[in-house]
């Protein structure tokens, strides 16, 4: 399962036949699009940053703005790199920023790497 707070919780759910690598396929009433920095829809197996659109998204951090600049149609900006497989299997990747929040009770830093 894929998630995060800001999409209320869940964004994307294996089923059965997913690949093991893959954090599965949108759940229902949420939209998920991959997008370059000048927010074009990308093509399967093409690296970019996800977005996501849902009824259940919350209106802003505590300061009133978003942690990142939506860059597709006003959707939340996930932060996460990701792609689509050849099957419509979501793949998550990496950061735009420099920490990632894991089991909401820990964070990592990673070293960065890509181009976003």
């Amino acid at each position: 399962m894929y998630g995060l707070s800001e999409a209320g919780p869940r964004v994307a759910s294996q089923r059965k036949g997913c690949r093991g690598t893959s954090v599965g396929y949108a759940i229902k009433g949420v939209d998920i699009a991959i997008v370059d920095n000048q927010g074009n829809i990308l093509s399967t197996n093409e690296y970019g940053i996800i977005h996501v659109h849902t009824l259940s998204r919350f209106s802003g951090y505590i300061s009133g703005f978003e942690k990142q600049v939506s860059l597709y149609k006003g959707w939340l900006n996930t932060g996460d790199v990701g792609y689509w497989d050849e099957n419509g299997e979501l793949h998550i990747v990496d950061r735009i920023d420099d920490v990632m929040i894991i089991d909401s009770h820990k964070s990592i830093q990673v070293k960065w790497k890509n181009k976003y």
